[in-house]
């Protein structure tokens, strides 16, 4: 760990002031130290629509970076009050709270994805107090080739605060990187809210009355969604999350690279931990399988001619229940991706969205995620052949590290279960948890289909904007 020089100037100042001086250390070990006030901030969009829910507003936020929305998303800057059906854009007071503030990455303000723009001469103008980098695999997000840029052109290095969204440190210190990220453990969503608690202190934000409701909302859904993996464990249901392409390679993901998958398994959720196929590239986040290597009872012939509804008895991993990339959400959910990649729990409609990366850290986006997932994991049946589960603590370091062997899942256990997502409950007998209204109006309930319960685009030119993206993707580093 170490504490940089306007830090200690900032700490000076404030003994000698009287005013009270705020800290906060950063996941590479930095400590920055602040007596100003309201410091002022530019950071990545997504960082500051989560930043948000905390009480950022256009007073302290002077300037973002980066892409406002995701790919594959079906939001449309020429109607944006019909808003995203992606729960991780922006909302429409979060793109307000954008809008109103400088764009240092114009050219890629209205389109979905990658951006590696940033305007390093309006930087420096801006001047903020800080500048907080989102960071990737211990790397800034998008704009890792231009930061010795930045602060070559004179923005100080000791005030540039990294906040990284997966990897947190391992024994070796700052070393997460593609080639030591086997040293460090994967951060759950609930160690990200923890951090934008800690961020909103030290930037000392305005917390808005309704942060104590989202953190109830979260324990509730994390109670709901724990019960939900109870009930899918019993029948022996089995997930995996995949970024899936009908007709080229899919990326398989490694449950302890993602923070939302992190906060399932945490939770009870049976993910399948991928690295089964022997052929196949496996490295950070992702295991590269191919239609042939998947649909591995199937003849080459059958692969060519896309008849793989024919030997889908068995496949690489007996997915019972499929956790999709949002950013394939328009594809996956047409009716010609059941035709395209025949498994069988696609051709059920036994899959949910799942919002990699989390993108908004906040309580509120992620027990929406929870909400969105939960009951239609629950209501899934086994598809394959039954396979024992694997004990183990699916929130200790040790696990977080290195996961399961190819092809397990960790059986369901509270006593394991990661309590920081329980913390904050509302009051006992104040509000009914979901599992408790089924009981009490069994009756009255219905199973809710696709549209009923995941946010969804029906736009036709988002299927085909989708099927682009998912024929571009090239390189894997940016599938997150």
């Amino acid at each position: 760990m170490t504490v940089n020089t306007y830090s200690i100037l900032a700490a000076a100042a404030a003994l000698l002031s009287g005013a009270a001086a705020r800290s906060f250390t950063d996941s590479r070990g930095d400590t920055f130290t602040t007596d100003k006030d309201k410091p002022t901030l530019v950071t990545w969009a997504h960082t500051a629509a989560s930043l948000h829910s905390y009480g950022l507003d256009g007073t302290q936020l002077l300037g973002t970076y980066g892409e406002y929305i995701n790919d594959g998303s079906d939001f449309d800057f020429t109607q944006p009050e019909m808003g995203s059906s992606f729960p991780a854009d922006p909302d429409a007071d979060e793109l307000a709270l954008l809008k109103d503030s400088i764009n240092l990455s114009p050219g890629c303000e209205e389109t979905a994805g990658y951006c590696v723009e940033l305007d390093i001469a309006k930087l420096a103008e801006l001047s903020p107090d800080f500048m907080l980098i989102h960071g990737y695999r211990h790397s800034p997000w998008g704009i890792a080739n231009i930061i010795e840029n930045i602060t070559a052109a004179g923005f100080p290095e000791d005030r540039i605060i990294f906040n990284e969204v997966s990897m947190a440190m391992g024994p070796d210190a700052k070393n997460c990187t593609d080639e030591h990220h086997k040293d460090c453990y994967g951060r759950s969503m609930i160690d990200q809210i923890e951090t934008f608690l800690e961020l909103a202190d030290f930037l000392n934000l305005d917390k808005p009355a309704e942060l104590e409701g989202e953190i109830e909302d979260l324990c509730v859904a994390a109670t709901n969604f724990a019960a939900n993996m109870k009930k899918a464990q019993e029948k022996g249901v089995r997930a995996l999350a995949a970024y899936l392409v009908p007709t080229g390679t899919s990326y398989f993901a490694h449950v302890t690279d993602d923070p939302v998958l992190r906060m399932m398994e945490e939770l009870g959720a049976p993910i399948i931990h991928p690295g089964a196929c022997t052929n196949c590239t496996s490295e950070y986040y992702w295991e590269w399988i191919g239609a042939k290597d998947y649909f591995n009872q199937c003849t080459a012939d059958q692969i060519d001619d896309f008849k793989m509804a024919e030997c889908n008895d068995e496949t690489l991993y007996p997915v019972d229940f499929w956790l999709y990339d949002h950013r394939t959400t328009p594809t996956v959910l047409s009716d010609e991706f059941a035709e395209a990649y025949p498994d069988q729990a696609i051709q059920r409609g036994q899959l949910g969205m799942w919002a990699i990366g989390g993108r908004k850290m906040s309580p509120g986006h992620a027990a929406t995620i929870l909400n969105n997932v939960g009951d239609k994991f629950a209501q899934s049946d086994r598809i394959y052949a039954e396979t024992k589960c694997t004990p183990a603590d699916v929130s200790s370091v040790p696990h977080r590290t290195t996961g399961l062997g190819p092809g397990e899942y960790a059986c369901y256990d509270e006593s394991f279960h990661n309590e920081k997502y329980f913390k904050n409950c509302p009051a006992a007998g104040s509000v009914s948890t979901e599992s408790e209204e089924e009981e009490g109006e069994e009756e009255e309930a219905s199973v809710p289909t696709e549209s009923d319960s995941a946010p969804v685009s029906t736009k036709s030119s988002s299927v085909k904007r989708e099927a682009s993206i998912l024929a571009g993707v090239v390189a894997v580093g940016l599938l997150l």
